[in-house]
């Protein structure tokens, strides 16, 4: 199932208390790739994003899914995921790089 509303109804269903799922690979991929971002700032999205009992579908404040489908965030994911991400790219000068850089608006 990739739906996350109905994974989020069966799960209800079951009785789970919780509202993450399972990550359907090994977590440790990352560490394995971040090598050959060399020259590029690398953001492992399961730092941020998962723990050790997996990856939430949903926030546990506002309970808006954080995902439209398996492996694609909602407004809401994505909107959590730039807040937990920015952090690291301010920590390397990032954010500043991106905002010297962007057009203007004029009118």
């Amino acid at each position: 199932i990739a739906d996350v509303q109905k994974i989020a109804f069966f799960a209800k269903h079951e009785g789970a208390v919780n509202t993450s799922w399972p990550m359907a690979m090994d977590p440790d991929i990352n560490k394995q790739v971040q090598p050959f971002a060399k020259g590029a700032t690398f953001i492992d999205p399961l730092t941020y994003l998962c723990d050790a009992t997996g990856c939430s579908y949903a926030d546990a404040t506002s309970k808006q899914f954080l995902y439209f489908d398996y492996g694609h965030f909602s407004s809401a994911g994505a909107t959590l995921a730039i807040s937990k991400y920015w952090p690291s790219f301010a920590a390397g000068g990032e954010v500043a790089k991106v905002r010297e850089q962007a057009p203007t608006v004029t009118r």
